[in-house]
């Protein structure tokens, strides 16, 4: 129980730190401050989900779908690193680089990379029953990532209930290995839940995957 607590005041100082940070009208400055709180994260005792993930340019496909309301978007980056939207026939309407908001999503794709469990639970009927992960999440996020040697796989959280103290939410993270529910620090899910505050972003998105490949595990 010590530990933990003092992994939470860990996380609440790098929380504090990150968003004076990302005070700074300075995209380079974000990108600095979400990799040192990778960085510290990786040294704390919460674990990051994906550790492969050394750099929010690996990600290149992002979706995030608020289940309840069905409200969603899915954004590709281009070639030249800015995001769009692609067009999706009946769901999502296409929406250029120029009317993306690029830091946002780019803070959002550092987020993705910085994602740590705090502690972890037994995938059971009940526990995602109890958690919010059932019979549907809250929030489902899904992203296309580069590993170092440039092979492509998709991971996919489910975001259910905040915890008591509401400084984490629950999710579950697919794949037939690792059946485990993660306590997630909120304020890094809620930097990606915020692509979906943009007026711009608010067309549904089909129960399609920002790639063809399937979910893969936390640790690829």
């Amino acid at each position: 129980m010590v530990s933990q607590r003092m992994g939470y005041a860990l996380l609440l100082v790098l929380a504090v730190v990150m968003l004076m940070r990302l005070m700074l009208d300075d995209p380079a400055a974000q990108q600095q401050s979400l990799r040192a709180t990778a960085t510290a994260l990786q040294e704390s005792r919460a674990f990051r989900l994906f550790p492969s993930l050394r750099d929010p340019t690996q990600i290149d496909g992002l979706e995030v779908l608020d289940v309840s309301t069905g409200r969603g978007i899915l954004l590709m980056r281009q070639p030249d690193g800015l995001w769009y939207a692609p067009e999706i026939a009946g769901a999502q309407q296409a929406v250029g680089a120029d009317a993306i908001a690029q830091v946002a999503v780019e803070n959002a794709a550092g987020a993705a990379m910085a994602l740590a469990a705090l502690d972890q639970y037994e995938a059971t009927a009940d526990n995602l029953t109890r958690y919010g992960l059932a019979p549907t999440p809250a929030y489902r996020i899904r992203f296309r990532v580069r590993d170092a040697d440039g092979r492509a796989y998709e991971a996919l959280i489910e975001i259910g209930n905040a915890n008591p103290d509401n400084v984490a939410y629950y999710g579950y993270a697919h794949s037939e290995g690792d059946q485990h529910i993660y306590l997630i620090r909120k304020q890094t899910v809620d930097m990606i839940l915020a692509i979906l505050d943009d007026p711009v972003l608010v067309a549904p998105v089909l129960d399609e995957s920002p790639a063809e490949t399937q979910a893969a595990s936390p640790a690829p």
